[in-house]
């Protein structure tokens, strides 16, 4: 949790499965100081610290901010969702949403590695 002058301004949830990964599932904040304390980023930061303390060996951050989370150094898993709907209004609803969001392109996402990259020239010096 996050405080200032005594007034709680941001909290997160952290569940450790029985994989012993850290997953940060829920981030609430006052968004009247995110920008000017960084709220989101040092939530995720916090989540972080936590999975490194306590030797996690994955920390899952979630599907949305992915540019925080990029500049945190996560990187990015596709995932795959299956749905059946059986018909009516939801069906046709669902289908006008699939096509309309199909191919979306991602390439917006910032895609940082905060891993070391050897490359075949650094092999060579």
């Amino acid at each position: 949790m996050l405080g200032v002058e005594n007034k709680l301004i941001g909290f997160s949830s952290h569940i450790q499965n029985e994989s012993n990964n850290l997953e940060l599932h829920y981030i609430g904040m006052d968004y009247s100081y995110n920008e000017k304390l960084s709220l989101y980023f040092n939530i995720l930061n916090h989540g972080l610290q936590e999975a490194i303390i306590n030797k996690n060996n994955k920390l899952e951050l979630g599907r949305t901010a992915f540019t925080a989370k990029a500049s945190l150094g996560a990187i990015t898993h596709k995932a795959l969702h299956f749905f059946y709907i059986r018909g009516g209004v939801s069906k046709i609803i669902f289908d006008f949403l699939l096509k309309k969001y199909q191919g979306t392109d991602s390439s917006e996402i910032l895609n940082r590695n905060p891993f070391k990259v050897e490359t075949q020239a650094n092999f060579n010096t």
